[in-house]
């Protein structure tokens, strides 16, 4: 860890969240109000089409696009989706920083955020970038996920253990920090566990994902 003088202007750091964090109408306002955000998402839209046998499901789904959504929630919430919805929002975003002059000292994706990540610190160029959200969302669609469901706790691991007693298909599947962890597994499970934690007071909200993802 770096030591920073009282004088010394502290670097900032971008963090990219992973699924779970879509939701309904996502990024439109700054798509109408954004020119380089709009520039950005259009760009990454065009490459989709190469990739996707000539759609343009921004356009088709009204995701930034358009006056209202057209796709449910729960749709949204599917990796097909939801993958390209956040990562393009992200990387779109990036840029619309950079061009006000602020850049990252350090970057940082949780999950699927490593991808905007990785292009943010300049790993991957925007075309791999999102051809690497494109196969992520669709080989994640492939799998069944009927009844698994995800869980964001806002407690440590061990004192997770109690609440996962007696629920054999809850599973811890990230640790991001002492007091907050994800876990994954059998969705009536993991809805019994975000009661049990919610009775106590603590953080417990399931995410709007349809798999139990790092499980």
């Amino acid at each position: 860890m770096k030591r920073v003088k009282i004088n010394e202007k502290p670097g900032i750091n971008f963090a990219f969240s992973g699924q779970g964090s879509q939701f309904m109408n996502m990024g439109r306002r700054m798509y109408q109000t954004n020119e380089l955000f709009k520039k950005v998402v259009d760009y990454c839209a065009a490459i989709l089409v190469t990739i996707n046998g000539g759609e343009d499901i921004f356009e088709k789904y009204s995701i930034f696009k358009g006056e209202v959504a057209q796709i449910s929630e729960s749709d949204l919430s599917l990796p097909q989706y939801s993958v390209l919805a956040i990562g393009v929002a992200q990387i779109a975003l990036t840029e619309v920083w950079k061009s006000m002059g602020v850049t990252p000292q350090a970057v940082y994706g949780h999950s699927m955020g490593e991808v905007a990540a990785a292009y943010a610190a300049g790993v991957l160029n925007i075309e791999d970038a999102v051809l690497l959200l494109y196969m992520r969302g669709h080989i994640l669609a492939q799998l069944d996920g009927t009844g698994k469901g995800m869980l964001a706790l806002g407690c440590s691991v061990e004192d997770a253990q109690r609440f996962m007693a007696n629920k054999p298909n809850v599973f811890v599947s990230a640790v991001n920090s002492a007091n907050s962890i994800t876990l994954a597994g059998d969705l009536e499970q993991i809805n019994a566990v975000a009661r049990e934690a919610q009775a106590e007071k603590l953080f417990a909200v399931v995410l709007k994902v349809k798999q139990a993802f790092h499980s």
